[in-house]
């Protein structure tokens, strides 16, 4: 993978992982948090 290629990755994964978070905080957590894959 080029450089480039490996900050695209790390971006969408923040990305996620932020909208993930979001989701959750006004519900208390039932379940363990996903863990993309």
């Amino acid at each position: 993978m080029s450089d480039e290629e490996v900050e695209q990755v790390e971006e969408q994964y923040e990305e996620e992982e932020e909208a993930q978070e979001e989701e959750e905080k006004p519900r208390p957590k039932l379940t363990a948090p996903k863990i993309p894959e």
